[in-house]
C-alpha cells in the first residue's frame, strides 16, 4: 500500500536547545492513518513536514524514521520542508514509527503512527451454476484462489453431500493429487509442481436419483489451506442447494433417452434404467 489515504496527522514538538540562532518548531508525519493494516511485503509512505516556531518551512534537515526506536531510514527535508519515506513490511507484527530532526540539542519527537502487520493471504471465493437442482443432474462449481504469493504447497478439501458425486475434477495453477473418500474430495499440491498466485478449481456436482426428497437442502464446504498463507473467503465457504421436483419435459426427455438408449444429463450421466424411471416418476408425482 502506497500513499496517502484517509489522511491522519500526528504531530509532536521538538524541543531545541535554547539559544539556538534557528529553533525547528515542530515536526508532522502523514501516513494512511494512526493506526494502519497490511500485509507482509507491503509498504507504507510517510511523508514528514518540518517547521521552523516561526511556521516557515525548515529545509535540508536531516530526518531520521525509527521503528520500534531503532533507526531505519533517513531522508532530507527539501525546500517546502517536507521528505517522505517508504517503508516496506516483511514481518508481521506491530510496529511503531516515530520521526526525529537531527539537529543539535533536538530532543526526539513524541509523534508516533502503528503498523500491524498481518501476513500474507489467499482469498478464496466459492461459486455454484444454480442453487436448485433436479434429482440426477449437475451443476458446475467453482473455487478461485487469488494469492499475495505463489501457491506452492496446500490442501484444498470440499466437503459433499452424502451420495453426492463429484466429477471431472480440473485444476489450474493448483496442479496436484485429487481424491475422493467418505464423500470428501482433497485436492493436494506439492512445491513438485508448478507455483503460480492464481488458481481455479472446478468439477461437476452431481445428484442421485435416489435416497433423495423433495424440498431438501444439501450443502458443500470448502477449506483451503496453503503453507504460509492465511486464507480469507471473500465468498460464503459453504452454499447450499435445494432439490427441486423434475419437471414433466425431464421425465419426458429420460423416456426418450431410455427408448434411444443414449446418455441422460438426468440420470447421472448414463443411459437411464427402467428404476431410474419409477423413480423419477415416484418424485415427479409424490412431490
Amino acid at each position: 500500500m502506497t500513499g496517502t489515504i484517509d489522511v491522519t496527522k500526528l504531530t509532536g514538538t521538538i524541543i531545541s536547545l535554547a539559544g539556538a540562532s534557528l529553533q525547528l518548531g515542530a515536526l508532522t508525519i502523514t501516513s494512511a492513518g494512526a493506526i494502519t493494516t497490511i500485509d507482509e511485503g507491503q509498504t507504507v509512505t510517510y511523508t514528514v513536514t518540518a517547521t521552523y516556531t516561526d511556521g516557515s518551512p525548515a529545509s535540508s534537515v536531516t530526518i531520521k524514521i525509527l521503528r520500534d526506536n531503532a533507526q531505519i531510514a533517513t531522508a532530507t527535508t527539501g525546500i517546502a520542508g517536507t521528505a517522505t519515506i517508504t517503508l516496506t513490511f516483511d514481518q508481521p507484527g506491530t510496529y511503531i514509527i516515530s520521526a526525529t530532526g537531527d539537529l543539535t540539542g533536538i530532543q526526539k519527537s513524541t509523534l508516533t503512527s502503528t503498523v500491524v502487520v498481518i501476513s500474507k493471504r489467499v482469498t478464496a471465493a466459492l461459486t455454484i451454476e444454480k442453487t436448485k437442482l433436479q434429482p440426477g443432474s449437475s451443476l458446475k462449481v467453482t473455487l478461485n484462489l487469488n494469492s499475495t504469493k505463489l501457491l506452492e504447497q496446500g490442501t484444498v478439501t470440499i466437503t459433499l453431500p452424502q451420495s453426492f458425486t463429484a466429477k471431472n475434477v480440473q485444476t489450474t495453477g493448483f496442479q496436484g493429487t485429487a481424491t475422493i473418500q467418505n464423500n470428501i474430495l482433497t485436492i493436494q499440491k506439492t512445491t513438485a509442481t508448478t507455483s503460480t498466485s492464481q488458481a481455479t478449481i472446478t468439477f461437476t456436482l452431481s445428484s442421485p436419483i435416489k435416497g433423495i426428497k423433495i424440498g431438501q437442502a444439501i450443502t458443500v464446504t470448502a477449506t483451503v489451506d496453503v503453507l504460509g498463507l492465511r486464507t480469507v473467503f471473500s465468498t460464503d465457504s459453504t452454499f447450499q442447494i435445494t432439490i427441486e421436483k423434475p419437471s414433466a419435459n425431464s421425465v419426458f426427455s429420460v423416456l426418450d433417452s431410455y427408448f434411444a438408449k443414449t446418455v441422460s444429463a438426468l440420470t447421472e450421466d448414463r443411459v437411464p434404467t427402467v428404476a431410474d424411471i419409477f423413480a423419477l416418476l415416484d418424485l415427479y408425482f409424490g412431490a
